[in-house]
């Protein structure tokens, strides 16, 4: 019984010329605010999950020579940035935020020799103000399938300011304070890309 209904449509299936797919699609402002609000939640869940790398950085200033380790560096404190969708025509959009804040908080660990080796240790703060993401696309159809290039993606720390604390001999921790300072904002600019 259910063969003479199932072999017509085997026959159709081999012999029906399909065209080439095509999609269509609308944007509104009202769908850019909803995947705003998608975009605001998927950085604060996926921000929680990011990592930093331990640092190692030698100190070849001063009499002597040494190491500083910073390791422990983890996120504190985040606030996400305001993100907004803006059509940029004639076929692309834009993305971008402004504001948010992010503070981390790590470990450092040196050791400097002169004439016998002087152990040091601290801590380290980072607080990145005022993440600035600017990521704009152009749309377009190639080969019938849609693609997305994108023309610019741009990031910013507008404010980064690093502390670093601790040690009892202070003219040795000036030694590599500004190596640490540098390392680490390049360290949460890399995690920020």
């Amino acid at each position: 019984m259910f063969w003479p209904l199932f072999l017509p449509l085997i026959f159709l299936s081999k012999n029906v010329v399909c065209n080439d797919p095509t999609l269509s699609a609308r944007v509104t402002t009202a769908g850019l605010q909803f995947f705003s609000g998608v975009g605001h939640f998927i950085v604060n869940y996926e921000v929680k999950k990011i990592t930093f790398p331990e640092i190692s950085i030698p100190i070849d200033a001063g009499i002597g020579s040494g190491n500083v380790k910073i390791e422990g560096l983890e996120l504190k404190h985040f606030v996400s940035p305001l993100f907004t969708f803006k059509l940029a025509p004639p076929d692309g959009i834009a993305w971008k935020s402004q504001d948010g804040t992010v503070e981390v908080t790590g470990y450092w660990f040196a050791v400097y020799k002169i004439i016998f080796p002087i152990y040091l240790s601290g801590t380290v703060r980072a607080v990145a103000k005022d993440i600035r993401l600017l990521l704009q696309a152009q749309i377009f159809v190639k080969d019938n399938h849609p693609q997305i290039s994108i023309d610019t993606c741009n990031t910013h720390l507008m404010n980064l300011d690093v502390d670093v604390a601790g040690g009892l001999i202070p003219w040795i921790v000036n030694l590599f304070r500004s190596d640490v300072s540098q390392i680490i904002k390049e360290a949460i600019n890399k995690q920020v890309h």
